[in-house]
């Protein structure tokens, strides 16, 4: 297992950091959350219903009791980021830091899902192998359509053969299929006055931040980058280089109505 690494444009703006999580500090807990957000109403005759409003991944990172530094001085620099809204990405492991979105909706009863292939940069030489646990997810509001798989074998860099068949029909784009320790856009769901970075008298730090997967950035970076049933993502890449509108905050930077080329948003092409 590779070592775990967090990456953010500074302020939205300038080239990618990539913080390496030092093997003397490692990742102290790594809590995941899938949370649903509905509300209920009882009738008369005393049915009662409920309307799915929306739902959410949750993380909570963890870095506990270290005295090193320089790590501290960055992770100082990043809380300052987070804690002003921007974003980030976060991997347990660097060597599987894939996510894909999908090109045909998956459906019940598949085995195999066909992907764009790593739509993330940060590792080029990330792939899927036996063994390997992905998440697929449904973009809002259907989100409870989520479900963990192991994969069997991948064919090629885009196809994905898995050992179990799929759960749920997933009819809306986009579909996000990822390496369950591979977070590609995050976003703070702390208080800005809540410090990430705390001390025991400066003799240890330790760094706690609760984070949510961002749908609304997955859906603008999806959009923008041309993703769609049979096409490729082909203009825009979070990662190597610096190319317009390609770092994750850019990716949110959005009008909710309107896509980059200037279609309604969620419009087919």
């Amino acid at each position: 297992m590779a070592t775990a690494r967090i990456w953010w444009y500074p302020g939205g703006e300038g080239h990618i950091e990539q913080l390496e999580i030092p093997e003397d500090v490692g990742v102290s807990d790594l809590q995941f959350t899938p949370a649903q957000l509905t509300g209920q109403a009882g009738g008369l005759s005393g049915a009662r219903y409920t309307a799915l409003i929306c739902g959410y991944d949750e993380i909570i990172l963890s870095f506990a009791n270290f005295n090193n530094e320089p790590f501290r001085r960055r992770l100082e620099a990043l809380q300052r980021h987070l804690q002003a809204g921007f974003m980030c990405s976060f991997s347990l492991d660097y060597d599987k830091t894939w996510a894909a979105f999908a090109i045909a909706s998956p459906t019940q009863d598949d085995t195999s899902i066909v992907t764009t292939g790593n739509a993330w940069s940060y590792n080029t030489s990330a792939t899927m192998a036996n063994g390997d646990e992905i998440i697929i997810a449904h973009p809002p509001p259907a989100t409870f359509k989520a479900e963990p798989h192991l994969v069997s074998s991948m064919s090629g860099i885009t196809t994905l053969n898995l050992q179990t068949d799929l759960v749920y029909n997933y009819t809306d784009d986009p579909v996000l299929v990822r390496h369950r320790d591979f977070y590609p856009i995050l976003v703070s769901m702390g208080s800005s006055l809540q410090p990430l970075v705390t001390s025991e008298r400066r003799r240890a730090y330790s760094f706690t931040v609760r984070l949510r997967m961002s749908w609304e950035a997955i859906a603008a970076y999806y959009d923008q980058s041309g993703g769609g049933e049979g096409s490729e993502l082909d203009t825009l890449t979070i990662g190597n280089g610096r190319q317009p509108g390609a770092t994750l905050d850019d990716a949110s930077r959005y009008q909710p109505w309107r896509t980059a080329s200037g279609a309604p948003w969620g419009a087919k092409r």
